[in-house]
């Protein structure tokens, strides 16, 4: 795979990718929040919730340990993928073709 992934292919996965959705399936995130989702981080031991999710800037935060990023970023440092990797990662998850 290239390392290098058309930027078309970026804002298609983006568009549909919907950030609460995805860290769902790895956080104890409140779907019912108006604004912002905190929980407490999983790059790093705390006991206060310091982990921040923005559904309207589709970004995450970490008051503790300063890690942030959108949706690919949690995707690199948590499961340890590269951007291509994290970006076909989405892409199959939301039914993109591969020519997306």
């Amino acid at each position: 795979m290239s390392d290098l992934v058309p930027e078309e292919r970026v804002h298609a996965v983006l568009e549909r990718a919907d950030i609460l959705d995805v860290l769902a399936d790895y956080l104890p995130l409140d779907r019912d929040a108006e604004r912002c989702v905190k929980c407490c981080c999983p790059f790093h031991e705390e006991q206060m919730p310091s982990f921040v999710v923005s559904q309207a800037r589709q970004l995450f935060f970490c008051f503790g340990c300063q890690q942030r990023g959108n949706v690919f970023a949690f995707l690199m440092a948590h499961e340890g993928l590269t951007f291509p990797e994290a970006v076909e990662l989405l892409a199959w998850r939301y039914g993109l073709e591969e020519d997306a």
